[in-house]
């Protein structure tokens, strides 16, 4: 039987003993624009609904597809009524505010991951670990941070998905006690990229952008808020979905600063093909080359477009970093940062960058090996499809 929301709905309700799924002010929706049911109270579940019949009926799931979608769901239902429930259980924690959380963007395949690990580095961030995204309840203390039992589960179930996937972890490596993409918790809002990096969905893919974003965000900060409630710090978040976001993420965090990371293209989009060609063939079997090709040029495209209608309507929000210099002296671009930001980087910050980056080289998992032609373009097709962004970012070339 097709997987339904009702199925999943029933499901994590009885395994929490909940059943509140909707934010403490969740607003009347729209009409739908996919099928789906008629009860629709609120956005998280139009969206919901909308995923699944993409996913259904569009995707051609294999075994492994039908079981992940199914597991992921479970997962982030759980937790959003566990979040949630927390929340109303705990009011004073809405009373406690993200201050000037700082957000870094860009395309995917540009550094964020490299910036966001280095910005941790220093005692006063706090950024979303890759084991509390996945298992946030309860919220994690300060004084068990760094040895919380969930970081030893996460790291056991990586060791064995890279057994069996070696190239995933070539591809996209994340430690568990180390920064994620908070589209996780979009994710428990049902509105999220990650869902396109794992199975083809076509009808959800051009519905979830241009929809307005502004429930899965204020989900986004009521988690956060949780999360913060005994491991407080300043927030630094990363995630290419926050591109295609910004107006929401400034109506709910007013004072968010932005940090666009930018590459070239050629080099950004062939990554990004072939991670997501890797990604979804473990759940999908049918072949989805034109489709992905497509589909994530206009991606790319979108993003590009969102990030300068942002800058240009609000300036002084953003700091653009290019990823050849970040590459080329890491420190720099951290301090260049600092700067801008008006932190205060202290030697013990200095020092514990430094011991990263010399204990994480570049291709420390194994060399990502991928090309541009290998999915129909060239780089001058890319040169003359960005070509206005490349010159307005003065993005260098990189020969591939």
């Amino acid at each position: 039987m097709p997987l339904t929301a009702e199925s999943l709905i029933a499901k994590t309700t009885e395994q929490t003993g909940l059943d509140d799924f909707d934010l403490p002010d969740a607003l009347e929706v729209p009409t739908p624009t996919a099928p789906t049911s008629a009860a629709i109270q609120s956005p998280w579940r139009q969206a919901l609904d909308t995923l699944l019949h993409s996913a259904t009926a569009e995707s051609h799931l294999n075994p492994t597809g039908e079981f992940m979608l199914e597991a992921q769901l479970e997962t982030y239902l759980r937790n959003r009524l566990l979040v949630l429930d927390w929340a109303r259980s705990h009011p004073h924690i809405g009373d406690s505010p993200i201050v000037s959380p700082v957000f870094i963007t860009g395309h995917g395949r540009t550094g964020t991951t490299l910036l966001s690990y280095l910005l941790d580095q220093d005692p006063a961030t706090r950024s979303l670990m890759g084991w509390e995204a996945s298992n946030p309840m309860p919220p994690p203390r300060t004084e068990t941070f760094a040895n919380d039992p969930r970081i030893e589960a996460m790291a056991q179930n990586q060791e064995y998905l890279s057994q069996a996937r070696p190239e995933m972890k070539t591809i996209h490596w994340e430690a568990p006690n180390g920064p994620t993409e908070c589209v996780t918790l979009l994710a428990q809002a049902a509105r999220s990229m990650l869902f396109e990096t794992l199975w083809n969905l076509p009808s959800y893919g051009e519905w979830y952008p241009n929809q307005p974003q502004h429930d899965a965000y204020h989900y986004h900060k009521i988690a956060l808020q949780v999360l913060q409630s005994e491991a407080p710090g300043r927030w630094v978040l990363k995630s290419p979905h926050h591109s295609i976001a910004l107006p929401e993420i400034f109506h709910t965090y007013p004072d968010a600063r932005i940090i666009l990371t930018h590459r070239d293209p050629a080099t950004s989009l062939g990554s990004v093909l072939n991670l997501i060609t890797t990604f979804t063939k473990y759940t999908s079997d049918h072949d989805w080359s034109n489709y992905i090709r497509t589909r994530w040029l206009k991606v790319w495209q979108m993003i590009v477009q969102r990030m300068e209608e942002a800058q240009t309507a609000q300036p002084d929000r953003f700091l653009n970093i290019a990823y050849a210099d970040m590459i080329e002296d890491p420190m720099r671009t951290a301090q260049h940062i600092y700067e801008w930001l008006s932190w205060e980087m202290t030697d013990e910050t200095r020092r514990s960058m430094q011991n990263w980056l010399d204990d994480n080289p570049q291709g420390k998992h194994g060399r990502h090996s991928y090309r541009l032609g290998d999915f129909g373009y060239t780089p001058e097709d890319a040169q003359k499809l960005f070509g206005d962004y490349i010159a307005a970012h003065n993005i260098p070339p990189e020969s591939r």
